[in-house]
C-alpha cells in the first residue's frame, strides 16, 4: 500500500496533433520530474482532444480528486485553442477580455488595437487568477482557476511559465524523502529480496525498481520515498543488507541533479578520426580550424589561453573543436578549458541554459562579466591576468569582420590580446553542416526559427523561415521536417535555422 499524505497532482494534455502522433509530447515528462522533486506525486496523465465538452468533463473530474492540476496546450490564438473555453465551462464561467493581458499585447505588437486573432491571447475566464513572473520578463503570465494550472504546450513557455508555479508553491508543498539509487545487476536477480522489503515497509516506503537496457552503467534503477526521513534510512539500509553492497554502482560524477545519467562523455578520438575521412562533408574546414589551434598552442599554453563562449551556434562549433582538440593533448587528465562570457543586457534562458550544459559538458572554467565586450575583457584581464590569448567564433560575414585574419591583435585603445579566428573563413551552412553531421548539442532557440542570438529586446526569430501550416505539414509529409515547428504568438510557424539556403539572410531576425 503507497504513501498517501503527500500532495497530488493529475495532468491533463490537450491537442489532436499528440493523440495523431504528429508531435511528441515532452511536457508531462518535464510536469512529472519538476513535481516530484518538489514533493507532488503525479497520480493520473490524460490526453484529450481539442473539444470543448472531453476538455471540460476531464478538468471536473481531475479537480475533485487532486490537489493540482495542470493542463497542457490549447490556449494559443488559432480556433481549435480551445482550452480556456472549457476551463471557463468547468467552473460555470465566462470568458472575458483583460484589460492587463491587452496592455501587455499591445506593446509586444507596437499596435493601437489588437486584431480578433491577437485579442483571443486576452480572453480568459473571468475569475481565472493572473500570475506574471517576479522578472517580468515574460510576455504571458501563467493562468490558475482554483486548483487548475493552464499551461501552454510549447515546450519552452510550459517551462518558463512553471517557474511562476514554482516559485509560489515549493514552499507551501509538503517535502516527501527520496532516494535514487542503481545497481549492475539484473532486475531478475533482486527481484524477490525487492519483494521482501516492499513488503515489510508497505505503507511507510514506497520502492520502486525500474530495469535499464541501454546503459553501460547499471542495469537496474530503484528509488526510494518516504514521508518520514527515518523510514527513508530504514527501508534503505535493509534493502541493501538483502541486495549486498556490491551491486551498487556510484555514479554521482556522471549524473546530473534529478539522479538520470549524463550523456555519454565525448568521444574525442572517434570525433578526430571521423573528421580526417575526405568523405567528411566539413573535413577540409575543420583541419583548416585545427592548424590555427595547433599554431595557437605551439606559441602559448593553455593557461594563456581563454576561449569566447556565449552559447551562439559559431562558438558552439569552435567549442566543440577545441575540446577535442586539447582532449587529445591531454591523454591522462583534461585540464579546464578557460571561457569568458560576456553577457551585455537581458539573456533569453535557453541560452542560460545551454551555457550552463556547455560548462559541464566541454569542461569549463567560465568567468561570466555582465559588461560589453570591451569593458568585459579590461575586467578579465584583472580576473585572469595570465591569459594572453582569446579564441572567438567571428565569422567573415559578420559585421566589421570581412578584413580579419587568423591571427591579430586587439586595437590599441583595447585591452591587449591575441585574437584568434579559427573559423573564420566558415559559410553559414557550413556551421549548421557541421553540427548536425556531428550530431552537436546547440542552443534550443535555433530549432524555433531563431538565426542569430543576441538579446531579449533585440533578437527575434528569422521572418525568412516564416512558413504557414499548411508548408510546415507539406515539409513533414515529404521527410524534410523531423519535428513540427512552435506556432509564434504572430500566428506563424517558423522553420528550425538550418533550412535557411541565403547566408546574408542570417541576421534579418536581429532588430
Amino acid at each position: 500500500m503507497p504513501i498517501t499524505s503527500h500532495n497530488t497532482a493529475g495532468i491533463i494534455v490537450i491537442g489532436n496533433e499528440i493523440l495523431k502522433g504528429e508531435i511528441q509530447d515532452t511536457n508531462t515528462n518535464f510536469l512529472c520530474k519538476k513535481l516530484w522533486s518538489l514533493g507532488v506525486k503525479v497520480k493520473r496523465v490524460s490526453i484529450v482532444i481539442d473539444d470543448v465538452t472531453e476538455i471540460k468533463e476531464e478538468i471536473q473530474k481531475f479537480s475533485c480528486k487532486y490537489d493540482y492540476v495542470f493542463t497542457s496546450g490549447g490556449i494559443g490564438p488559432t480556433y481549435d485553442d480551445v482550452t480556456m473555453e472549457a476551463v471557463a465551462a468547468a467552473f460555470e464561467d465566462k470568458l472575458q477580455p483583460k484589460a492587463e493581458l491587452i496592455q501587455k499585447l499591445k506593446l509586444y505588437y507596437n499596435a493601437t488595437d489588437l486584431t480578433p486573432t491577437q485579442l483571443r491571447l486576452a480572453t480568459i475566464p473571468s475569475k481565472c487568477q493572473i500570475k506574471f513572473s517576479k522578472s517580468g520578463k515574460l510576455l504571458l503570465p501563467l493562468y490558475q482557476m482554483e486548483n487548475v494550472i493552464i499551461l501552454p504546450g510549447v515546450p519552452m513557455f510550459l517551462k518558463r511559465l512553471f517557474g511562476i508555479f514554482e516559485d509560489e508553491y515549493s514552499s507551501k508543498i509538503k517535502q516527501f524523502y527520496k532516494k535514487v539509487i542503481y545497481l549492475n545487476v539484473n532486475e531478475m536477480a533482486i527481484a524477490e529480496k525487492f519483494n521482501q522489503v516492499s513488503r515489510e515497509y508497505s505503507g511507510r516506503v514506497d520502492f520502486g525498481s525500474y530495469p535499464v537496457f541501454d546503459n553501460s552503467q547499471y542495469k537496474v534503477k530503484i528509488t526510494i520515498e518516504a514521508n518520514d526521513e527515518n523510514d527513508l534510512k530504514e527501508g534503505y539500509q535493509s534493502l541493501i543488507a538483502l541486495i549486498g553492497s556490491d551491486n551498487l554502482i556510484n555514479i554521482n560524477e556522471n549524473s546530473n541533479d534529478s539522479g538520470e545519467a549524463r550523456p555519454k562523455a565525448l568521444n574525442y578520438r572517434e570525433f578526430l578520426d571521423e573528421v580526417k575521412n575526405e568523405d567528411h562533408p566539413n573535413s577540409r574546414r575543420i583541419q583548416e580550424a585545427l592548424q590555427v589551434m595547433t599554431k595557437a598552442v605551439e606559441q602559448y599554453s593553455l593557461n594563456e589561453i581563454a576561449i569566447a563562449f556565449n552559447g551562439g551556434k559559431d562558438c558552439t562549433v569552435l567549442l566543440h573543436l577545441f575540446y577535442c582538440f586539447i582532449k587529445s593533448r591531454f591523454l591522462e587528465q583534461m585540464p579546464k578549458i578557460k571561457a569568458i562570457y560576456t553577457k551585455f543586457g537581458e539573456t533569453f534562458t535557453e541560452i542560460n541554459q545551454f551555457i550552463t550544459e556547455c560548462i559541464k559538458r566541454y569542461n569549463l572554467d567560465l568567468t561570466t562579466i555582465n559588461l560589453g565586450m570591451k569593458a568585459a575583457l579590461q575586467e578579465y584581464s584583472i580576473k585572469q591576468p595570465e591569459v594572453k590569448a582569446v579564441i572567438i567564433g567571428t565569422r567573415r560575414t559578420d559585421p566589421y569582420s570581412s578584413q580579419l585574419v587568423p591571427f591579430c591583435m586587439t586595437d590599441g585603445d583595447w585591452p591587449e590580446y591575441l585574437r584568434i579566428h579559427p573559423i573564420l573563413d566558415w559559410s553559414y551552412s557550413e556551421i549548421w553542416q557541421f553540427l548536425r553531421y556531428s550530431s552537436v548539442p546547440y542552443c534550443s532557440l535555433y530549432d524555433i526559427g531563431y538565426t542569430s542570438l543576441g538579446g531579449i529586446h533585440n533578437t527575434k526569430p528569422n521572418p525568412s523561415l516564416k512558413c504557414t501550416k499548411d508548408e510546415m505539414e507539406n515539409l513533414i509529409t515529404e521527410g524534410k521536417l523531423e519535428v513540427k515547428p512552435m506556432l509564434h504568438l504572430d500566428g506563424y510557424y517558423y522553420l528550425p535555422a538550418y533550412f535557411l539556403t541565403e547566408d546574408e539572410l542570417e541576421r534579418a531576425g536581429r532588430t
